[in-house]
C-alpha cells in the first residue's frame, strides 16, 4: 500500500491538502468570472432558517440513515456499499424529452441518485453480492445492464463508463487492499484528507479537477461525498470517524446550485441563464460549468460562516455544523421542493465527475 505522503507528492505536489485546494480554487473562480455572482447578503435569511432547524434538531446528520434506501446500521460491509455507490454516483439527469431512467424496487419507482441506490439494493436482494469486490470484478456487461434495468425505455446514462469504472476499481481493491475499501479507510487513520488523497491516487475516476485561467481548480465532488457518506452511514463513529470532517467543502453537482439560485445566494448572468433555460448542454470544463460549480462551493462557505456566527451567538455549542450538513440540507430541499424550483434550470453536463 502506498503511504499517504507518497500519494500527496503524486497528486498534490505543493503539499496542500485537497480541501484547501478546493476552497482556494472556488474563491479564485468566484472573484474572476463573468457568469455567476455570489450574493453574500442573501445568505442571512437562509442562515437563520438553517440555524433554527439545527438547534431544534429538525435537521441533523441522522437524516442520512433515515432514508429507506440507505443502510441503517453501521456494519463494516456498508463501507463497501458506500464506496460502490459513490464510485457510480454521477450524471443521472435525463435527455430532453426522454423519460428518466427509473428503477422499480419494493413497490416504488426511483429516479436520479435514488435509482442507483435502488438498483444496487435490488441486485443484492436478488443474490448478487455487489459489496464483494471479487463478485463485481467478474460481472459481465450484460449482467451489469440487467442490474441497472429501467422501468422506462431510457437506460442509465454512461452505463458502459460506469461498468468500466466498477471493474477497474474492483480489480484495484483486490490487487492492493485485499478486496476491501475498509482497508483504505483504516489506513487513513480517521483523517479525511489522507483518505481523499489515497482515493485520488488509486482511483483516477475521482480526480475531479478543472482548468481555470491556466490553473488547476480542484472540485473533487465524488471524493468528498464519499467521505461524507461514510460519515453519515456510520454517524461519525468507527469507519465513519474523521477528525477533520469540518475541512470538507460542499459537493458541486447540478442539483445544489439550483437550491442556491432559489435562495438568492447565486445569480446567473442573463446569457448563462438563457443558455441553461434552452436545455443546451455545457461541455465538461466549459468555463461556465466551472464557474457554476466553483461559485456553489464558495457560496456554501459563505453560508457556513453566517450559520456559525448565529450558532455562536445563541451558544449552541452542541450543534454539528460543516459544509457536509449544509450540502445534504440544500440537496434534500432541492429534491423535496422540486416543484417550487421547476423554473430554475439545472446545468446539464454529461460527465462522470458528478
Amino acid at each position: 500500500c502506498t503511504s499517504s505522503m507518497d500519494v500527496a507528492e503524486n497528486i498534490l505536489p505543493d503539499q496542500q491538502v485537497p480541501c484547501v485546494r478546493v476552497r482556494l480554487g472556488a474563491a479564485l473562480v468566484a472573484s474572476s468570472n463573468n457568469y455567476v455572482t455570489v450574493h453574500v447578503s442573501a445568505a442571512q435569511d437562509l442562515a437563520v432558517r438553517l440555524a433554527e432547524e439545527l438547534i431544534s434538531h429538525q435537521y441533523s446528520l441522522a437524516q442520512w440513515q433515515r432514508h429507506p434506501l440507505h443502510p441503517s446500521m453501521a456494519a463494516d460491509i456498508n463501507a463497501e456499499w458506500v464506496f460502490l455507490i459513490d464510485l457510480l454516483n454521477y450524471s443521472f439527469f435525463s435527455d430532453l424529452d426522454a423519460p428518466p431512467f427509473t428503477v422499480a424496487y419494493n413497490g416504488q419507482s426511483y429516479t436520479g441518485y435514488w435509482s442507483l441506490c435502488a438498483a444496487v439494493n435490488r441486485a443484492i436482494e436478488d443474490g448478487v453480492d455487489l459489496c464483494d469486490a471479487a463478485v463485481r470484478a467478474k460481472l459481465t456487461y450484460s449482467q451489469f445492464e440487467h442490474i441497472f434495468r429501467s422501468e422506462t425505455p431510457t437506460k442509465a446514462p454512461l452505463l458502459e463508463t460506469r461498468y468500466q469504472h466498477m471493474i477497474a476499481a474492483s480489480e484495484t481493491l483486490l490487487e492492493r487492499f485485499e478486496g476491501k475499501f475498509a482497508n483504505l479507510i483504516r489506513a487513513a487513520e480517521h483523517n479525511a484528507q489522507s483518505l481523499i488523497t489515497m482515493v485520488l491516487h488509486h482511483f483516477p475516476t475521482f480526480r475531479d479537477i478543472s482548468p481555470w485561467q491556466g490553473q488547476d481548480v480542484y472540485i473533487l465532488k465524488r471524493a468528498q461525498i464519499l467521505i461524507a457518506d461514510l460519515w453519515g452511514c456510520f454517524q461519525g463513529q468507527g469507519l465513519g470517524q474523521f477528525d477533520d470532517i469540518d475541512e470538507l467543502t460542499m459537493f458541486a453537482d447540478y442539483r445544489v446550485p439550483q437550491s442556491l439560485v432559489y435562495f438568492g445566494l447565486l445569480e446567473y448572468s442573463p446569457a448563462l441563464l438563457a443558455t441553461l433555460q434552452s436545455g443546451e448542454e455545457l461541455a465538461h470544463n466549459d468555463p461556465r460549468e466551472v464557474a457554476i460549480r466553483a461559485c456553489s462551493i464558495h457560496a456554501v462557505e459563505v453560508l457556513k460562516e453566517q450559520v456559525s456566527a448565529i450558532l455562536a451567538e445563541r451558544k449552541a455549542e452542541d450543534v454539528i455544523l460543516n459544509a457536509v450538513i449544509l450540502d445534504f440540507y440544500l440537496w434534500d430541499i432541492a429534491k423535496a421542493d422540486a416543484a417550487k424550483m421547476a423554473d430554475i434550470p439545472i446545468h446539464r453536463t454529461r460527465c462522470w465527475f458528478y
